[in-house]
């Protein structure tokens, strides 16, 4: 079993985007894949055909004295994901019950993609990743966050850098991915992702490009972003045997 964090460098970076659509593309490569929400705000479920005004995560659940298994929901691509809810948990309560589905979801799928809010530092409250994923933009913002991240948290072996909402249409956008490949080096993932309507218009459906966007060049990027993020865990996996 692998476990992945999905996190933006800044707010708006495109965490959750990344997050469901490559959760999408795995199990379109018939990967045994569970998305779970840790971000209060509850648009995840967006993507897989839930509207985000539902009361029914994780979160409710845990509130009303329930078993967090009751918000698991299978989309209709078959993706299997863990929507946040709207209530509210201190974080220590939240890392636990993260603890408890991860232990259980190891036991029936392979991947774990945990979405997580910009601002949480999941490593300080004792959680290990296999992979920590961070979304960054082309923009003078994120490079400007990117930069105090690194200067105040190092970016650490299994953390990897994902490059969204890029602009082939815009100068400083284009001068930017040059910046930002200076700036990371090997950290920042090779499949880039660039802006396409296709992934709000998706969204908009209550869908994902991987299931409602066949033709479309997004749908193609989270493809390619499944394929080296796969890679990655692979190899790793090769490594610690």
């Amino acid at each position: 079993m692998a476990l992945i964090s999905v996190q933006s460098v800044n707010s708006g970076a495109g965490a959750n985007t990344v997050a469901a659509n490559m959760a999408a593309a795995y199990t379109s490569r018939g990967k045994k894949v569970v998305l779970i929400e840790l971000d209060s705000r509850n648009v995840l479920g967006c993507w897989f055909g839930k509207h985000t005004l539902d009361d029914d995560g994780w979160a409710n659940a845990h509130s009303n004295g329930k078993s967090w298994k009751d918000a698991i929901f299978m989309s209709p691509g078959g993706t299997c994901f863990i929507p946040f809810g709207d209530a509210h948990l201190d974080i220590e309560i939240m890392i636990n019950v993260l603890s408890k589905m991860c232990q259980t979801a190891s036991l029936k799928f392979d991947y774990i993609i945990v979405l997580l809010p910009n601002n949480l530092k999941i490593e300080d409250y004792g959680v290990s990743v296999d992979l920590a994923l961070k979304v960054i933009n082309p923009t003078p913002l994120s490079v400007t966050m990117l930069s105090k991240l690194l200067n105040n948290n190092p970016a650490t072996e299994n953390t990897r850098f994902v490059l969204n909402a890029c602009r082939h249409d815009v100068g400083l956008s284009r001068e930017l991915v040059l910046v930002l490949e200076k700036m990371l080096g090997d950290k920042l993932l090779s499949s880039y992702l660039y802006f396409d309507i296709a992934v709000q218009e998706t969204f908009a459906e209550l869908s994902n490009v991987i299931v409602s966007a066949l033709y479309s060049q997004s749908h193609i990027e989270f493809k390619q972003l499944a394929t080296v993020t796969l890679s990655y865990l692979e190899q790793k996996q090769q490594q610690g045997r």
